[in-house]
């Protein structure tokens, strides 16, 4: 999955593919319903990379921000690109420690107790 963002200013979420499409729309189509069915489309696609299972009024509400600018609604693909890359990141850290922990229990001194904290850490759980 593409990641996309973080954005400092309006210009820099401008500068993405999905402004670029938006802006490469002829103007005769623009009244059509045609931007927003591209944003939507844009939006659906991070979803459904981020494997976020969409409810009807979930997909009602994507519709809706496709009406939006593209800058905003590059902001929100952009938002949902790095919290799945986020969680992602973390699942690779937990997988990581359970399969040193699988194949070599012994890299654990403390037993269950090291890998546990590690994972522990990892997510941010703190004591």
């Amino acid at each position: 999955m593409t990641v996309f963002g973080p954005y400092d200013t309006e210009t820099q979420a401008a500068a993405e593919p999905l402004a670029t499409e938006v802006r490469a729309v002829p103007l005769s189509n623009k009244p059509g319903g045609v931007v927003a069915a591209l944003q939507l489309s844009h939006l659906r696609e991070a979803c459904t990379d981020a494997g976020v299972e969409l409810g009807r009024f979930d997909a009602r509400i994507l519709a809706w921000l496709a009406t939006y600018e593209a800058t905003t609604v590059q902001v929100v693909v952009g938002l949902i690109s790095r919290a799945h890359a986020a969680g992602a990141k973390q699942t690779a850290g937990v997988r990581e420690i359970a399969q040193r922990w699988v194949v070599d229990p012994g890299a654990f001194p403390d037993g269950a107790a090291e890998p546990l904290g590690q994972i522990a850490n990892l997510l941010g759980v703190r004591r």
